[in-house]
């Protein structure tokens, strides 16, 4: 009898038969079941299009003294302040934009900012 229990025991963690009951998750090995996670998408979404065509208008704003005016005119039209609108006019000279290109609030007609 004890010959067949031993027997029976080997069996579930061995996963050769199924143990039931109460105790039948203790005789069985663990699971470890890992996510693989989810395919990249082969489509491009929103943000890839964003960041190409933000790299588009700096590429364009670093050669042409207008389309770096219009960029920055972008950046600052939700700024308040002076700070804020500096801020963002020493990101793009930051970015490889001449800083020749780039027009101060006042030269840009900002003259709401405190």
């Amino acid at each position: 009898m004890l010959d067949a229990a031993a027997t029976a025991l080997q069996m579930a963690a061995g996963g050769l038969i199924t143990a039931r009951e109460s105790l039948g998750s203790v005789l069985q090995a663990p699971l470890h079941y890992v996510y693989d996670g989810d395919e990249p998408s082969p489509y491009r979404n929103a943000w890839q299009d964003a960041m190409t065509a933000m790299e588009a208008a700096l590429t364009s704003a670093r050669t042409d003294p207008a389309s770096a005016r219009q960029l920055l005119g972008l950046l600052t039209g939700g700024c308040r302040t002076l700070v804020s609108f500096e801020q963002e006019r020493s990101y793009l000279s930051g970015a490889g934009v001449p800083a020749e290109f780039l027009p101060t609030a006042r030269e840009l007609g900002r003259l709401d900012l405190i």
